[in-house]
C-alpha cells in the first residue's frame, strides 16, 4: 500500500487519465516489450541532458531480479523515463508512463499465471513510488 501522499496523488492522477484499478493493481492495456529508445545515450556525466540522469534506473537495479529464472529488463522503461524528464512533459505523466512501461516488461517476461509476475509488478510500484517521492 502506498502511504506517501505525493505517491497517492500521482496514482490518483494516473487513474484520472485512464488507468483502472483492479485488485489494487494498475492494469496495463497491452504487454509489449519496452526497449531502450534509439535516441537514448547512456551517459552519467550530464552531457546528454540537463542533469546526469541518463544511466537507466539510476541507483536501482536495471532489471527485476527473478531468483527462479530470467529477469525482466527495466532499462527501456527507465531510459524512456529519463528522456521524458528531459522534455516539457509533466513529470507526473512521465512517472505514470514509467510504471506502465515497467509493468509491460513484467507482463512480457512472465505469463499471467506465473507468480513472479506479481512480484515484478510490486517492484515496479516501488520504483514508481521512489521517483514520485524524489521528484
Amino acid at each position: 500500500m502506498i502511504t506517501n501522499s505525493k505517491a497517492f496523488l500521482t496514482l490518483t492522477f494516473a487513474m484520472s487519465i485512464g488507468f483502472t484499478l483492479t485488485d489494487s493493481v494498475i492494469q496495463v492495456a497491452s504487454a509489449k516489450f519496452v526497449s531502450v529508445p534509439s535516441n537514448y545515450v547512456y551517459d552519467t556525466s550530464g552531457r546528454s541532458g540537463p542533469v546526469a540522469r541518463h544511466d537507466y534506473c539510476t541507483n536501482s537495479p536495471d532489471e527485476f531480479p527473478n531468483p527462479f529464472g530470467g529477469n525482466a529488463d527495466f532499462r527501456g522503461p527507465c531510459a524512456r523515463h529519463d528522456l521524458c524528464y528531459d522534455s516539457p512533459t509533466d513529470k507526473k505523466v512521465c512517472d505514470v508512463r514509467l510504471l506502465q512501461d515497467m509493468r509491460k516488461n513484467c507482463a512480457d517476461k512472465y505469463s499471467a499465471f506465473n507468480p513472479v509476475r506479481s512480484a515484478c509488478y510490486d517492484t515496479a510500484k516501488i520504483y514508481f513510488a521512489a521517483v514520485v517521492v524524489a521528484s
